[in-house]
């Protein structure tokens, strides 16, 4: 007769796939003949296809099913019970806890996690008493449905273990219900697939590709397409339908008629305090026709912060005209703004300010206009018409203004060279775009967004990001901002391979230059990948301290994982 256990193989064996690719250790579950019932990971990756008896090498699992009580090893191969076992002197495992599972009171089996490396076991060591909860939790919801009873329990206990699990991985974790609804995401999917409303959301889920270790999904959420690389695991549960792992990198697909669904305001990228500001103001101006000033550096994208605005303002099924004032001389930037009219054929042409009646007028770089062009736009803007070249009849005005600068209005206007009522006539509703290096936190929300564009344009899919990759471009001062941003991000994807992998090497030499010299400003030293590493190690360890604590602190802001830092160390002997 098969034991309780065996009558619930595959839920334990989608449990133990799902716990080792989350919390990346071993993970196995035996019922109370000693008998695998399911194994995951790079030891039981063979057995968890079989009932394989585990008697004879069990020996610390024995200990727990006869005590009933959760037992944790530090050094296996060194207990008592150890010597016994016949595996002893080929046993991989650095660490073991294991937990009873418990059905009215007796054991029917045991659920357990190793370590096979040293590696793994530090990391287990850092976070041991999540993963013991992780492992009490799970074995609880495993006698739960043994019993098969206690319904709502089993889904309260399911929900929190989902919360706990959620946060605490470093993969992007997503959860389906059974009407395919996105019901649950984790901070590392919440930051990749930015969700504007409450959970849970209507989504659409297609299975491009299945397979065993690796599945691509075509997913749509509030209009926008994703196309995600990860697994997908078909969950058996009366409120669940699957639960998608994914990495640290996803392509989006092209959105279908941009057009007729209109603005969309997550366009303007950034958490920032600053970005929050534009989105905000963009909103509040939006409904106005009042003058609109756009100011910021070369490559902050002013343009399109105005296009975003025209969207969302009433009249964004009207013609939005851009103009770059730095284009023309004087006299061809008057008839192009104004219009013309032929005094011999009295005909005549549509100025910039006709063209764009009752939608945007978009002047770019206002601040490179001559004074005597600055004082015929103040008069136009005062009266609110405009008169033809070669013509005597004055138009209406029926557009709302935006203009963008790049240079200091006020500070122009001081030195004489921008008139103070234009000035004064313009400053009315202001937009100001800080440069990357006023708002560090952003570069990776935008990086990541041109690069999944990218990628897209090229047909690769990026699959994971080193975290060494971003810490680098944080660190850039990036002086043609967005748009050198963009252009990196395009270089990159076309360096990459076609693996999807993403790395700190693929980084333009004058960026790596440039952070080189600010980290060891040395004129005689050759810079490369690794001298750039060990330098920014180095800074860290000196900044936060060469204690446990310094360490922790320095491997969190490196973007790695402490025993990464570690074998960085003893790699440059720091």
């Amino acid at each position: 007769m098969s034991s309780l256990l065996m009558r619930i193989q595959p839920e334990a064996m989608r449990y133990a796939d799902i716990l080792s690719g989350l919390l990346k250790v071993e993970v196995t579950i035996v019922d109370k003949t000693l008998h695998r019932v399911a194994g995951a990971g790079h030891t039981f990756a063979k057995e968890a296809q079989k009932q394989a008896d585990v008697s004879k090498t069990a020996g610390l699992l024995s200990q727990t099913l006869q005590s009933g009580q959760v037992r944790i090893y530090e050094n296996p191969g060194e207990y008592e019970t150890c010597k016994n076992c016949e595996e002893a002197k080929r046993c991989l495992a650095k660490y073991q806890m294991s937990a009873p599972i418990m059905v009215n009171g007796k054991a029917e089996g045991v659920l357990a996690f190793m370590t096979s490396n040293q590696v793994e076991k530090e990391r287990l060591l850092k976070k041991k008493e999540l993963y013991l909860e992780f492992l009490v939790e799970f074995a609880d919801l495993l006698s739960l449905k043994l019993l098969e009873t206690g319904v709502r329990r089993e889904r309260q206990a399911y929900m929190e273990l989902l919360k706990i699990v959620l946060d605490c991985t470093d993969t992007g974790v997503l959860v389906f219900d059974k009407d395919r609804k996105l019901v649950l995401m984790n901070c590392i999917g919440r930051r990749l697939l930015p969700v504007r409303g409450a959970l849970p959301v209507k989504a659409a889920l297609k299975v491009l590709k299945q397979g065993n270790e690796k599945s691509e999904i075509l997913l749509t959420l509030e209009e926008r397409k994703y196309r995600l690389a990860g697994k997908l695991h078909h969950v058996c549960s009366e409120d669940y339908s699957d639960i998608f792992i994914f990495a640290d990198g996803i392509s989006t697909e092209a959105p279908e008629n941009l057009a007729e669904t209109g603005s969309d305001i997550r366009r303007i990228l950034g958490n920032s305090e600053a970005a929050v500001k534009i989105r905000k103001k963009i909103l509040q101006y939006a409904g106005s026709k009042a003058i609109v000033l756009i100011t910021g550096d070369s490559g902050t994208e002013k343009v399109e912060t105005a296009q975003v605005l025209h969207e969302e303002s009433p009249w964004n099924k009207k013609p939005f005209v851009v103009l770059n004032c730095r284009d023309f001389s004087d006299e061809a930037l008057e008839k192009e703004l104004f219009g013309t009219i032929s005094r011999t054929t009295k005909r005549g042409r549509q100025g910039k300010f006709e063209q764009a009646s009752e939608g945007t007028l978009l002047l770019e770089e206002i601040d490179s206009l001559s004074l005597s062009m600055q004082a015929k736009l103040l008069r136009v803007l005062k009266e609110g018409r405009v008169t033809r070249v070669g013509g005597s009849k004055a138009v209406r005005i029926h557009a709302r203004i935006v203009v963008t600068a790049t240079k200091n209005l006020g500070e122009m206007m001081a030195e004489g060279s921008f008139l103070e009522g234009l000035f004064y006539h313009l400053f009315v509703l202001p937009i100001h775009i800080p440069p990357l290096r006023e708002r560090k936190e952003d570069i990776r929300i935008i990086g990541k967004e041109f690069l999944m564009t990218a990628a897209r344009k090229n047909g690769k899919t990026i699959m994971m990001v080193e975290p060494l990759f971003w810490s680098i471009l944080e660190k850039y001062p990036w002086p043609g901002n967005v748009w050198q941003l963009k252009a990196a991000m395009e270089y990159i994807v076309n360096a990459m391979e076609m693996d999807g992998m993403v790395t700190a090497d693929l980084i333009p030499e004058n960026i790596l230059a440039h952070i080189g010299e600010a980290c060891e400003p040395k004129p005689a030293l050759e810079f490369n990948l690794k001298k750039l590493e060990e330098a920014t190690i180095r800074k860290a360890l000196e900044t936060f301290g060469s204690d446990a604590r310094g360490k922790e602190l320095a491997a969190e802001k490196l973007g790695i994982g402490i025993a990464t830092l570690y074998r960085k160390m003893k790699q440059y002997q720091l």
